[in-house]
């Protein structure tokens, strides 16, 4: 049982949190009963976007859980290539050449081959072969520079491996069990077999979330009706990033019986909310003990009550359109002043916001456009604070979808006073092929350059291996490491990444 002294500070930062929630959505989106018809169809629209959404996601669930079963056919082939730049070689102290992997997939008849291969410059370090017999949940593993013969066992007898070599190494393979336990029919199936979806219903199947979204309006109705309507005060004009607006300003003057007014309506509505009542019974919370924390927070508010509440705190001027709320001003006298306008008109979401506290300074200003199906603009972000100052800006070029990638060119730079950091991302994706790439660079050198490459194949023919195999167990790992040479395998390794590369990697354990 969770005691009503804990719940009370908490419960009335609920109501806290609430009010400044449904402010918000009282700046930006209510006053307009006339747009409630406006606001379903929204609604409605974003639900069916929604939908379409989940239906993409089952739809490709459904595909994996096939793939994962070994009942879809497929040949895909991928490679990650990673160079290093100048801002990274410094820091190491050595040139280091370019490093990639590279797999080769594919499935069929119920078979799944794969062969993965990772390359340091122009040398091949070590490559990996796999095969996976579905039906009967068998593995067949090969690594050819270190031994032609094959490992081959099925998922239970490699998990049970696993589980035992971890005993008597004193590993905790707690969390491993979990992903292992339920190993299906081949690796793809570590987590997806294991995953128990009630565990997730459990969680989320008590919250009502449209009874609570309704709960939340009913929250921002009685702040609205203890908010005075304000005064017209003329247009506002300007533009962002080149693109204009023009809003009616209405001044509304806050005063201490305003805000006291607007949470005493909270807790009036918090008094009778039974929904509230209710999620604070399941916390251990009887309705009695609930009651009076409320009229706690009521006796406490009744005592702010004073001869000045009538004077003004501060100004807020609200910007709008046709009724819609597209930005405010508020003014906190010597404490600080916000401002923040923006546009959202379908195509176009611009924002221009710029607040100062007592010599701190605030301001993100940016546009993005989203024009036939493409997103382009930039967003500039700044801080200024105690004589330093951090920016930073995000740009966005033709991004689109491609299938089930995004295609264009995106970028992210930071300047902290000192130093400059940046990341740029350019995607030439289609419908069916992976094609990324990702640079980052410090102080304008560049650090480092990831790309990313893949596309769909037909499909061949997959034969389960012959010749020498072993168990994949420990008589078999002992046999199968006995007619390795692991000594010569290893200094080749040492030998095509080089010296210096090598000791910082292996140092002295090999």
């Amino acid at each position: 049982m969770v005691k009503s002294s804990v719940l009370t500070p908490v419960l009335s930062g609920v109501l806290a949190v609430t009010v400044a929630g449904s402010g918000v959505l009282y700046v930006f989106d209510k006053k307009d009963k006339d747009k409630e018809a406006e606001t379903k169809s929204k609604a409605s629209e974003s639900n069916s976007t929604f939908n379409r959404v989940k239906e993409k996601m089952v739809a490709t669930a459904d595909k994996v859980e096939k793939a994962i079963n070994g009942e879809l056919d497929f040949a895909y082939s991928g490679k990650v290539e990673l160079e290093f730049g100048p801002a990274f070689t410094k820091e190491l102290g050595f040139e280091v050449k370019p490093l990639a992997v590279e797999a080769k997939t594919m499935q069929k008849s119920g078979l799944t081959g794969a062969n993965i291969a990772a390359t340091y410059g122009s040398d091949t370090l070590a490559s990996l072969d796999l095969t996976i017999d579905n039906q009967n949940k068998v593995y067949y593993i090969k690594c050819p520079e270190l031994n032609d013969a094959f490992l081959t066992g099925s998922s239970d007898e490699i998990t049970n491996y696993l589980q035992e070599y971890a005993s008597k190494s004193g590993v905790d393979l707690s969390k491993l069990n979990s992903l292992t336990a339920g190993l299906g029919n081949n690796a793809l199936a570590t987590g997806a077999n294991n995953m128990d979806a009630n565990q997730i219903k459990d969680v989320l199947g008590d919250i009502d979330f449209e009874a609570l979204t309704n709960d939340l309006e009913e929250y921002v109705k009685a702040i609205e009706d203890a908010v005075p309507d304000g005064t017209e005060k003329g247009n506002v004009s300007g533009d962002i990033k080149g693109y204009a607006y023009d809003y009616t300003v209405k001044t509304i003057d806050v005063t201490g019986q305003v805000i006291l007014d607007i949470v005493n309506a909270v807790a009036d509505k918090a008094a009778g909310d039974q929904l509230l009542k209710d999620y604070a019974a399941q916390g251990g919370v009887s309705a009695e003990d609930y009651d009076k924390m409320i009229n706690q927070l009521k006796e406490s508010l009744s005592k702010t009550t004073g001869t000045d509440n009538d004077k003004t705190l501060f100004t807020i001027d609200l910007y709008s359109l046709d009724g819609e709320e597209k930005g405010f001003a508020l003014d906190m006298g010597q404490t600080g002043v916000i401002k923040m306008v923006a546009i959202d008109d379908g195509t176009v979401f611009a924002l221009d916001m710029d607040a100062s506290f007592q010599g701190s300074n605030v301001k993100l200003n940016g546009a993005f456009d989203s024009s036939n199906d493409e997103i382009n603009g930039s967003f500039d972000f700044s801080v200024e604070m105690q004589g330093s100052s951090v920016t930073a800006s995000i740009t966005a070029e033709n991004l689109k979808e491609a299938g089930n990638f995004v295609s264009g060119k995106a970028g992210f730079s930071l300047n902290t006073g000192s130093e400059t950091f940046s990341v740029n991302f350019d995607s030439a994706c289609t419908d069916d092929a992976i094609d990324v790439t990702i640079d980052a660079s410090k102080n304008n050198e560049k650090a480092v350059t990831v790309k990313v490459t893949g596309s769909a194949n037909d499909a061949t023919d997959v034969a389960i291996p012959s010749g020498t195999s072993y168990k994949l167990d420990e008589d078999g790992i002992k046999a199968y490491l006995e007619s390795c040479n692991t000594d010569a395998f290893i200094a080749g390794i040492k030998q095509k990444l080089g010296t210096e590369l090598s000791d910082k990697i292996f140092g002295n354990v090999m």
